[in-house]
């Protein structure tokens, strides 16, 4: 019996079909707006996408992406969706893409693309109503801004928006 549940088994498995699942990195937290998932009646052919709010252990926050001069910049560590996807569905994603999602920048604008190109999923990102907080303890980054994937047009970026979609 194979108790390792990876993501693809996961976001694949028809007994989940009725929720909605968050998928996000570990240094992710959320704040009571989280609860207005409840409120979108739809999330078929959608995936939210959040830009985060920076946060340090001190309190500070710094919210560059869906209010500040930085806007469209992206950064989402925040995926929303309503499974299930397709198993063959999930596996042209990650053929398509090929790249490493976390530790270079762009990985997840090109993972939005596919997941609109390959999926049919129209990408919100209702960040300045729903908030995830980004708290990165050690502030050591292993990219380099001088190191992107080269999209080739294929890269999707969801403005900041302040409805539910």
């Amino acid at each position: 019996m194979e108790l390792n549940l990876t993501l693809e088994k996961h976001l694949t498995n028809m007994e989940i079909n009725c929720l909605i699942v968050v998928l996000c990195n570990g240094d992710i937290y959320f704040d009571h707006t989280l609860r207005l998932l409840r409120n979108i009646t739809h999330m078929e052919q959608k995936v939210i996408a959040l830009s985060v709010i920076e946060t340090s252990i001190d309190g500070n926050q710094t919210d560059k992406r869906c209010f500040g001069v930085h806007k469209h910049w992206g950064s989402y560590d925040t995926y929303i969706i309503h499974p299930p996807i397709i198993g063959e569905n999930f596996e042209r994603i990650l053929n398509a893409t090929d790249i490493d999602i976390g530790g270079v920048l762009g990985g997840e604008n090109r993972l939005l693309y596919e997941m609109n190109r390959l999926l049919n999923l129209t990408a919100y990102n209702p960040c300045r109503i729903i908030k995830a907080y980004h708290l990165h303890t050690s502030n050591v980054r292993t990219y380099s801004f001088k190191v992107k994937i080269n999209h080739n047009g294929k890269s999707l970026q969801p403005p900041p928006i302040d409805y539910l979609p």
